[in-house]
């Protein structure tokens, strides 16, 4: 600013002048107040999710892990090594979204390559099985 400061009129136009402001004022904090509580129930029903995500993903994660250590215990690390060669890695893909002006991840697409018909087949079944969990 240039130092000099906005002084509000005296009289009616002063009066009409900070009830503007006010209304204004009240407006904005109702419309912040609505963002508020979309983005709570928004965050309630991501938190649900990534509790439900959570517990499936540890099921499965032990399971794979079940089946690893027998498919490890049965074949040995050669057999692992053997089992994992010529497959690609996984690929994960984030898809984003906006919700009131706030950029957060809306899903997820995981891509697990098959595994190609050149490639050896796993020693064991246990092996089998840990792959496919």
């Amino acid at each position: 600013m240039t130092g000099t400061r906005r002084r509000t009129p005296p009289g009616r136009a002063g009066r009409l002048r900070l009830r503007h402001n006010l209304d204004v004022a009240v407006r904005g904090a109702d419309l912040l107040e609505q963002k508020l509580r979309i983005l709570r129930s928004e965050h309630q029903r991501l938190l649900h999710a990534e509790e439900a995500a959570g517990r499936a993903w540890r099921e499965l994660l032990s399971e794979a892990e079940d089946w690893l250590l027998r498919g490890l215990l049965l074949g040995g690390e050669g057999a692992l090594d053997s089992a994992a060669a010529g497959i690609g890695p996984a690929e994960v893909t984030v898809h984003w979204t906006v919700s009131m002006g706030v950029r957060h991840p809306a899903g997820v697409a995981t891509s697990v390559p098959d595994r190609p018909l050149t490639a050896a087949a796993p020693s064991n079944t246990a092996l089998v099985h840990a792959e496919a969990a």
